[in-house]
């Protein structure tokens, strides 16, 4: 497999928000006059950050950097984006809830796979008992919530809304949770244009 053979992932790459048309260009302007300076993400041969950079170097015939990160499930693979994606660029309010609701259910994944939390991404010890009580009672939504400033029942309604568009966009998912009313109810929150704008994400 040649270095223009590497695997998109539709989810992966769902995760990131879609440049518009000038920052692609200006990506572009600036790999063709220095190259690719940033290297790509990759876990295997599937592209999990720098999916922009390498369609610009395919196209255009231009050298990249790889580099592999070795992570156990996919669910680890979409942690990792997510933390590295929140944090770092200039999201849609729309994907920004998103994204939180992902990373909530994604790390329950993950916990209930382990539930000890022994994982290359657990926190430390001690941070997790420094901090509030009020945190502590919450458990993993309360933590996110306080990470992003934001409150416990915004985590779990974008947790919902992350669902609900599971379920819309996967005609044959067969999980059909109990809470799913609540989870309906939750999002119905929303505006119809969130849901249309997560929708519609290139997939």
């Amino acid at each position: 497999m040649s270095d223009y053979d590497l695997i998109i992932d539709p989810e992966f790459k769902r995760l990131l928000p879609e440049l518009s048309e000038k920052e692609y260009s200006v990506l572009e302007e600036s790999i063709l006059s220095e190259g690719c300076r940033d290297a790509l993400v990759l876990w295997g041969q599937i592209i999990v950050d720098g999916h922009n950079r390498y369609q610009i170097c395919r196209s255009h015939g231009l050298p990249f950097r790889t580099e592999q990160r070795a992570f156990s499930s996919r669910e680890e693979a979409i942690r990792w984006i997510l933390l590295n994606q929140i944090g770092r660029r200039n999201l849609s309010p729309e994907l920004f809830k998103y994204q939180i609701g992902k990373r909530y259910n994604v790390e329950k994944r993950l916990s209930a796979h382990n539930p000890r939390g022994k994982n290359q991404y657990s926190e430390v010890a001690s941070d997790f008992l420094m901090q509030p009580r009020t945190t502590a009672r919450l458990g993993r939504a309360g933590e996110i919530a306080r990470e992003y400033n934001v409150s416990h029942f915004a985590v779990h309604t974008y947790k919902d809304i992350d669902f609900i568009i599971f379920l819309v966009t996967k005609t044959k998912a067969k999980t059909k949770p109990k809470y799913l009313p609540i989870c309906i109810l939750r999002a119905c929150q929303f505006p119809i244009m969130v849901f249309i704008k997560l929708l519609f994400i290139p997939r």
